[in-house]
């Protein structure tokens, strides 16, 4: 009883400050924004705390959210705009690609259309699955969540900051200086479907929110599909005997009530919760339904840091009552990821935990039970045992079997015979005939897999013609946490967790020491293709990217990218990469059996622009694999990209 009152006071705040916005419908065109701050508010210090994997992809399409985004803005228009849950319309002249969170479901949505925020102030971007390492590096917004400090926010220079109705309203005005307020409120999921959407269209990222989407609608609907639905659950908040449950008209209870029996009702009157649908309760009201599993979120924050409330409930005699008590099916779960995350990734961990708690004979790990890999089409593989015989039509394939310590039964692939992956085990590997775009189907069966990989875009197309071989598993890593998040969930599956994960170690710990030590002041560009027809790697693309977190790599993501090897690269001209002049060329020939042109930098010399290049001149230009640095796509793979390129750029400081 002891925390009755901070409890109480607790829930009270809460209240108040995420009841549902109402509409207020006033037009008030926002400004771009980057400005200096205004005043600056009172600091406490940030809010509570998260835990760590990575998921898969999509099959249905999700009714209408509440947010509204307009439609694409024309030459006409010349802006963008977008409506909040007030109903404020935000309009920018240019995209907006800073955002600042001051609450949680902006760092999840960042995280899944593949952006990160400029500035933080709560502790769900510290989970490792959303920004891994990156988290580190984001500024922090000081202050309360209720009242956080806006010289922390104008510091960070925002585009766009994102609120939580019912709680940040009030700071439109003072943040009208700095940037764009955007009002959230997901009361469903489907509201966090809306909001995802919204943004992702506003800041050019459709195709990755859709991508988002998709995996957690598969997720959901597989949940759907094999859940019994015989267990009864309840998720409950907050601190002593003044605590809170979801009703099945919250976020989380309601989704929940989708894959179980859910037999809480939305209340006449709710109050005292931390969103639409929440109420306060009581121990007797609980014990009347006497739900068989019990989720409970404590609720604390900086300075006040009670006991778990599955211990402070312990006190009240009705607690040990309830069967789930006596059945040790009270469940401690993160409040921040439970009930502030708000957004798919976050919805998507929940499903996670909460339906292996559940039904731990379904969804858990057990050789008998099922196992599932959702992949990037949204495409829901089922196993019955798990998989041990891979068949690589992508080179990824390769990779992810090396970090794991597993071999693949065959590959059309050259990565497989680099040393560094399999040793000399590679010249047993049979070989899959035919051409990457158009493999041999009969040498496929021949090696008699029990998994097959394919690439994005090209071996969708051959999922029914293998189905009576093997599951066909598509991949299209577009950033190296792309490539780690298929490592994880393949290790997984496998049966090799701890291999993938200690690979995964070993990539993060080799790109932080790179980006630690490196000068970054010497601006490179990788280039691939062949004679003038070639592309190059934006930032916004699997190389590209990782190379602009360690030296400067001045080639933004286009408006429209086509003619490349996958997301984020283009076609190019030579005077485009004149006029930024690189000090370090990577060149990739694109070649396949058959085909052997020279080398991409000698084709290029009978262009006269070719030789005006500083790289060209300074001897800077260098020929690489592109079947390491382009095709590749694992993490073993682009650790030795990163090596090599160090190498190159920095010879005074890696080299030996």
């Amino acid at each position: 009883m002891r925390y009755a009152i901070l409890g109480a006071v607790l829930l009270l705040m809460l209240a108040v400050g995420c009841a549902e916005s109402t509409p207020t419908a006033t037009p008030q065109p926002a400004p771009t924004a980057t400005s200096l701050p205004p005043t600056a508010t009172p600091t406490m210090e940030p809010e509570p705390e998260p835990e760590p994997t990575q998921e898969p992809t999509a099959t249905s399409v999700p009714p209408t959210a509440t947010p509204t985004m307009e439609p694409e803005p024309t030459e006409a228009t010349a802006a963008f705009t977008l409506t909040d849950a007030t109903g404020e319309v935000l309009t920018f002249e240019t995209r907006p690609e800073r955002a600042a969170c001051l609450t949680e479901i902006c760092a999840d949505i960042m995280a899944e259309i593949g952006l990160e925020p400029v500035a933080v102030n709560d502790p769900l971007s510290s989970d490792p699955r959303f920004f891994g390492s990156k988290a580190e590096e984001f500024q922090l917004i000081g202050g309360s969540f209720f009242e956080p400090n806006l010289e922390d926010i104008a510091a960070s220079e925002p585009d766009l900051v994102f609120g939580l109705g019912g709680v940040h309203d009030g700071l439109r005005d003072a943040l009208r200086p700095i940037a764009p307020l955007y009002i959230v409120n997901p009361a469903s999921y489907e509201d966090s479907i809306g909001y995802l959407r919204d943004v992702g269209a506003l800041m050019g990222r459709s195709a990755e929110a859709e991508e988002a989407v998709e995996r957690f609608l598969a997720k959901l609907e597989d949940y759907k599909a094999r859940s019994p639905k015989d267990r009864s659950a309840l998720v409950m908040f907050g601190s002593d005997v003044n605590f809170g449950i979801d009703t099945e008209g919250a976020l989380t209870g309601g989704m929940l009530a989708e894959v179980t029996d859910y037999p809480w009702p939305v209340q006449p009157a709710e109050q005292g919760g931390h969103g639409p649908g929440s109420t306060q309760y009581s121990l007797e009201g609980v014990l009347s339904v006497d739900p068989d599993v019990i989720f409970v979120q404590t609720l604390a924050f900086p300075g006040f840091q009670p006991p778990p409330l599955s211990e402070q409930l312990a006190d009240n005699p009705l607690w040990s009552e309830l069967k789930a008590v006596q059945n040790g099916e009270v469940h401690e779960v993160s409040f921040s990821l439970w009930s502030t995350g708000r957004g798919t990734r976050s919805l998507g961990f929940v499903l996670d935990e909460a339906m292996l708690l559940l039904y731990p004979d379904v969804f858990g790990d057990p050789a008998s039970s099922a196992l599932s890999l959702t992949d990037a089409t949204g495409e829901v593989l089922t196993f019955e045992t798990r998989p041990e015989r891979a068949a690589c039509l992508t080179e990824i394939c390769a990779d992810i079997m090396a970090e794991i310590g597993l071999e693949p039964v065959a590959v059309n692939d050259p990565l497989s015979s680099d040393p560094r992956f399999f040793g000399s085990k590679a010249e047993e590997f049979q070989l899959i005939g035919g051409s990457f775009f158009e493999p041999n189907l009969e040498d496929i069966a021949a090696s008699e897999p029990d998994l097959v990989f394919g690439l994005g875009g090209v071996h969708d197309g051959l999922r029914d013609a293998l189905r009576p071989i093997a599951p066909l598993y598509i991949v299209n890593p577009a950033s190296y946490e792309d490539s780690i998040g298929y490592l994880r969930d393949v290790g997984a599956l496998m049966g090799r967790a701890d291999e993938a994960e200690e690979a995964v170690e070993r990539f993060l710990a080799k790109l932080e020491d790179y980006k630690s030590r490196s000068p970054k002041d010497r601006s490179a560009l990788v280039m691939f293709g062949s004679d003038v027809n070639f592309g190059i790697d934006t930032e916004g693309a699997l190389t590209g990217g990782m190379l602009a977190e360690v030296t400067d790599y001045p080639w933004p993501v286009q408006p429209s990218e086509q003619g490349g090897h996958g997301p984020g690269s283009t076609q190019y001209s030579l005077e485009g990469v004149l006029s930024v002049d690189p000090d370090v060329i990577f060149v990739q020939t694109l070649a396949f059996p058959g085909f052997q042109p020279p080398p991409l930098s000698e084709q290029l010399k009978e262009n006269p622009l070719w030789s005006e290049l500083k790289a060209v001149q300074n001897g800077e230009v260098h020929e690489v694999s592109f079947s390491l640095w382009s095709t590749g796509r694992g993490t073993r793979s682009l650790g030795f990209v990163l090596d090599e390129a160090m190498l190159l750029l920095y010879p005074d400081v890696f080299g030996e």
